[in-house]
């Protein structure tokens, strides 16, 4: 995870593969996963989660 501050939405390990491989999600600022279509919304790499949590943070004037 790269940030621990509540508040804002943050990158996470969502689950890892059989072989270890981690696929990340992002946390809202209430802890819960952010959705696409009915189902945690995934990356298979963490740059994205961390790009897309960095967007929303902006959109919705929160500060890391």
């Amino acid at each position: 995870m790269s940030a621990q501050q509540p508040g804002i939405y943050r990158d996470a390990v969502l689950r890892r593969l059989d072989d270890g491989t981690p696929i990340y999600g992002v946390l809202d600022p209430a802890g819960k996963w952010r959705q696409w279509m009915g189902a945690p919304a995934i990356h298979v790499r963490q740059e994205a989660a961390q790009a897309e949590a960095a967007e929303l943070n902006e959109i919705h004037g929160l500060q890391p």
